[in-house]
């Protein structure tokens, strides 16, 4: 398939996403890389990498990892205007795999859709907002 490019300005890396059920994984990540917990939960472990990257650590159970292969992590890209970042994406024949999704938390809140590339490996855009 032959994409148009896409005028949506990518910002950076802003997520990554691994689907394990594995106890050690997680601590794998804190004790030896040592990125610090965010927020831990059964479905979860969300991790900082900086202040602007995390790792999210996801049971297989849940729903947001079945979006995902179980052996590839997914990424996250940040956007400006996700909105219209989706709009791009579909007049580029983009498969989309969800509907915007939303996430509130005391300081930010978080937007994103998951997508395909032309080998099926899971990317989603990301955007972020500080509230006040």
């Amino acid at each position: 398939m032959a994409y148009r490019k896409l005028p949506v300005k990518i910002l950076g890396l802003g997520w990554l996403g691994l689907v394990s059920d594995k106890p050690e994984t997680r601590h794998f990540y804190a004790a030896v890389l040592g990125l610090s917990l965010a927020e831990a939960t059964p479905a979860y472990a969300y991790f900082s990498i900086d202040e602007h990257v995390y790792l999210e650590i996801l049971a297989s159970d849940t729903r947001l990892a079945a979006r995902q292969r179980s052996r590839s992590p997914a990424l996250g890209f940040l956007v400006e205007d996700l909105d219209r970042a989706v709009l791009e994406l579909q007049a580029a024949g983009v498969h989309l795999k969800s509907a915007i999704e939303a996430w509130l938390s005391d300081g930010e809140s978080h937007r994103w859709i998951y997508f395909e590339d032309p080998e099926g490996h899971t990317l989603l855009l990301l955007e972020r907002q500080r509230r006040l």
